[in-house]
């Protein structure tokens, strides 16, 4: 990872010796063009008494302090990969590294902010429909033959992954995605609506019934009371935002594939995105940021191309 990350955006890794947390704790710092830039800590595997699932923490952000002073940013990956022994390294199936990909996509957007004030620096100040477009951007690549073939090779006999295997991936990860890309759809409408006024019981079931007349392709029960246990909207910090899951995707699936059609090691548009949108922090829009990256508006239909339907 740290190999394709230098290759698209010239982000070098030097490790750090220093004691941490845990022996399985490493902390690397970032240079660019030979200049210090940040450090990141990486807890990746999973032990007893550990929280689970993985996160990016911004530890530090990028800024200038009170005596005019650079503060460069830290930041924390944490994990819970299969643990190492010491007769097997630990051993990543595919949705690890995706996993991984995601959360190195918000680590460097944070990370290799320029920007002075600490409150827009790095992810602070994004907007949260466009806070997981850094994070989706450079998941997508974990699908990537070109990347995948750098390091996804037996741990034993060295045998790198097929094409036929990798097609595998791609075809299972878009096994039934307009089923739940409209599933999203739904939710994401209903949401919006029922946030736009004040309605009666009765009133928010009808608007939730007009919006599976023209997104659902199979009929829901009237049993049915998914509205009422809505944990996202109502518990979830996502109430009238719940879109932004999809529109998310609609820039990073843009974007992405304008780098891998331009040639992923050789895209121009690789090296604008991290002088524009991970410099930036949240120090402008996205939709300002995104236009002066793509010189339009987001284009759609790039997200069906993701999703495998064209």
């Amino acid at each position: 990872m740290f190999t394709f990350l230098d290759k698209l955006f010239g982000i070098e890794f030097r490790k750090v010796e220093e004691k941490l947390w845990h022996e399985k704790a490493f902390s690397y710092d970032l240079y660019v063009a030979d200049k210090l830039r940040a450090r990141i800590y990486l807890d990746l595997e999973a032990r007893e008494s550990k929280r689970g699932g993985a996160w990016m923490h911004n530890y530090q952000t990028h800024c200038l302090n009170e005596e005019g002073e650079e503060q460069l940013a830290s930041a924390f990956v944490v994990c819970n990969f299969p643990a190492s022994s010491d007769t097997n390294p630990s051993l990543l199936r595919h949705d690890d590294v995706v996993t991984l990909f995601h959360e190195m996509g918000h680590a460097i957007h944070h990370l290799l902010s320029s920007v002075q004030e600490n409150e827009v620096s790095g992810v602070n100040g994004v907007e949260w429909d466009a806070v997981e477009f850094p994070s989706q951007f450079l998941e997508n690549f974990a699908y990537e033959p070109q990347v995948l073939k750098m390091f996804a090779s037996h741990y034993k006999t060295k045998e790198i992954i097929s094409d036929s295997m990798i097609d595998k991936l791609v075809r299972s990860k878009n096994f039934l995605s307009a089923m739940g890309m409209i599933r999203q759809l739904e939710f994401s409408i209903f949401d919006l609506k029922v946030h736009n006024g004040a309605y009666s019981q009765n009133e928010v079931q009808e608007i939730l019934d007009s919006i599976r007349k023209e997104t659902s392709l199979i009929k829901t029960p009237e049993y049915n009371k998914f509205q009422n246990g809505f944990a996202h909207i109502f518990a979830g910090g996502y109430a009238a935002g719940y879109y932004s899951y999809k529109w998310a995707e609609v820039l990073s699936a843009d974007v992405f594939y304008s780098v891998v059609d331009e040639g992923i090691f050789d895209s121009r548009t690789a090296k604008e995105y991290s002088n524009i949108i991970l410099k930036s922090g949240g120090a402008k829009s996205m939709q300002e940021l995104f236009k002066e990256l793509m010189s339009r508006d987001p284009d759609t239909s790039k997200l069906l191309r993701l999703n495998g339907i064209s």
